[in-house]
């Protein structure tokens, strides 16, 4: 990677986690709304701004191709459930004042994925990853 990527990567990076800061406070605001309401907006929402997107950049040939093949499908309604579990457990912890433990649990998710990636896709750990896994379990 290059030292451009490497500094975008890093900007992403800490606007998303910025993002993840801030968004208890939204979900605060919709406080009377159940858990299931506010994720189908998100969910109708998100899949209005994903199309739009497609649309703009002219690639639905992309996502025809995409749902074309069953193993395709398959993984990405897996993912789908998986988000939704995610989600529904982040906005309900919300609302139910423990912000604080879904926050923990969302600070060690980045280790947690490491560590998937390490165990399941054989993916090497550079010293940085390697120092954060071990510091987190102890």
């Amino acid at each position: 990677m290059t030292q451009s990527e490497t500094t975008t990567g890093l900007l992403y990076a800490m606007l998303c986690y910025g993002f993840w800061g801030f968004v208890p406070i939204y979900w605060k605001f919709f406080g009377t709304l159940p858990v299931t309401e506010i994720l189908a907006h998100r969910m109708v929402w998100s899949l209005a701004f994903v199309l739009g997107i497609l649309a703009v950049q002219g690639r639905f040939q992309e996502l025809r191709e995409a749902l074309r093949l069953s193993k395709q499908i398959l993984i990405l309604l897996t993912t789908a459930t998986l988000l939704t579990c995610t989600w529904s457990l982040y906005v309900y912890s919300v609302l139910t004042d423990q912000v604080i433990e879904t926050s923990i649990g969302f600070y060690i998710n980045p280790l947690v994925s490491v560590m998937f990636g390490f165990f399941f896709l054989k993916k090497r750990l550079n010293r940085w990853q390697t120092l954060a896994i071990a510091g987190e379990k102890s």
